[in-house]
């Protein structure tokens, strides 16, 4: 599949084509007064619906699941969970970057209907379960409230590029999926790629491994990319959280010694 343009209208289906401005419009929607009063949107309770599957059914969580956090009040969180949920449809995946990126990376822009891109792919199949997603983070997002991550990635982004004002960023999915906005401001808003690393898909070599997405003149440009793919010189790789570091080894073997490897938080292998 080649590349897409994000446009300007996010329930339109038809991918590939251009549209005057819309990168001039990113920038304004994620500068100055439209940037978010993150604290000031922070909620802390979850849906009691989803609370009960985060407590009692291991957090699996259905599409309905994540749709309601959509409703709630949660538009991250139920991004982030539908990008998660459709990680073996790319397809789909690209369609809900390209809504997001049309709205100016604003999350509160988004409809249901936005969601449901990546929620189709835990449907129910005759005969079959319905689907689930694993909403473990969930209770992370929980506890620091749903802009608190998003917080911690935007001042450890900001530390860490300061000098580096030319580096495209890469993230490692799947929980940055919250912060795209971020991401977009400390990468595209400065004419760099933006682009994200399925680790899932390294060593089996599945296709793709990501997406990369560039802005220009006449829009934002979204291409998948295999394991064949370079990184540009100087690139950064961000993750939210290193364990015991297997992904960030396998990430950087791929990446190569050009790449450098930026994490929100370590913890130690318990």
């Amino acid at each position: 599949m080649g590349k897409v343009r994000a446009e300007s209208t996010p329930g339109q289906e038809q991918t590939g084509q251009k549209v005057a401005g819309a990168a001039s419009r990113i920038v304004n929607l994620l500068r100055g007064d439209r940037r978010h009063d993150l604290s000031a949107q922070a909620h802390t309770i979850l849906p009691s619906d989803v609370r009960f599957a985060m407590q009692y059914r291991g957090a699996k969580l259905s599409a309905g699941h994540v749709e309601q956090l959509h409703t709630a009040g949660f538009p991250r969180a139920a991004y982030y969970l539908a990008m998660k949920a459709a990680s073996e449809q790319h397809e789909a995946q690209i369609e809900m970057l390209r809504r997001l990126a049309a709205s100016g990376f604003d999350y509160d822009q988004l409809g249901v209907e936005d969601i449901r891109v990546g929620t189709a792919a835990m449907d129910r199949v005759p005969g079959a379960e319905p689907g689930t997603v694993g909403g473990e983070k969930l209770g992370q997002f929980s506890r620091h409230g749903p802009t608190g991550d998003v917080e911690s990635f935007d001042e450890v982004l900001g530390f860490e590029l300061a000098d580096r004002p030319d580096a495209a960023l890469f993230i490692v999915a799947n929980y940055p999926f919250i912060a795209l906005d971020v991401m977009a401001r400390h990468s595209l808003e400065k004419g760099n790629p933006l682009g994200i690393i399925n680790p899932d898909h390294l060593a089996p070599s599945e296709y793709p491994l990501g997406f990369v997405m560039d802005n220009n003149s006449t829009g934002i440009e979204i291409s998948p990319f295999g394991t064949d793919f370079r990184l540009p010189p100087g690139s950064v790789i961000f993750d939210d959280v290193v364990r015991e570091g297997r992904t960030k080894e396998q990430v950087m073997s791929w990446a190569g010694d050009e790449t450098s490897f930026v994490t929100a938080i370590s913890l130690p292998n318990l």
